[in-house]
């Protein structure tokens, strides 16, 4: 059978529920980029901006609210990168906005995102730290969250605090 006769369960079931995960997902997607939004709102926007590269602020003047939806979840990411960063660069805990984003947004910050982040508080924190056994458990903390979620870590800005 080659087309779809109204009989034809193979069809009649797996093409609804097929666009209706595809729905969901889109709804929880639009959902999460407008919680980014709010949240970045709420951290001064145009300073997050300003610390993006010059090609990711052309790319982000460009792109219209469908394109950071549906193709420039990059750009998402990099505003949240940017919005931890200014959380790191003041020496301010990541804890609270850690959770707020992960409440917000789970598919645009990840758990490993969270840990991410949260280790690299952890070794900035170790860098100032005069004594040697309470820097060194600090790094057993950092280094035992990047374990605790190895697989799936990235470890590109962990590397660069040590």
């Amino acid at each position: 059978m080659d087309r779809y006769d109204g009989n034809n369960l193979e069809y009649g079931v797996y093409i609804p529920i097929t666009l209706k995960v595809l729905q969901i997902s889109c709804k929880e997607q639009v959902c999460e980029v407008i919680s980014l939004w709010k949240i970045l709102n709420d951290h001064n926007f145009e300073l997050i901006v300003a610390s993006l590269s010059n090609n990711l602020k052309t790319i982000l003047s460009t792109s219209t609210f469908r394109d950071l939806i549906i193709t420039r979840t990059d750009i998402c990411s990099n505003l949240i990168i940017s919005v931890m960063n200014s959380y790191l660069n003041d020496n301010a805990s990541v804890s609270n906005i850690s959770l707020k984003l992960r409440e917000s947004c789970p598919n645009l910050y990840r758990r490993e995102d969270a840990i991410s982040f949260k280790a690299t508080e952890i070794l900035i924190g170790s860098k100032k730290c005069v004594n040697l056994e309470e820097k060194d458990q600090q790094f057993r903390t950092a280094l035992q969250l990047c374990k605790d979620s190895a697989p799936n870590l990235q470890l590109s800005n962990i590397c660069q605090q040590s």
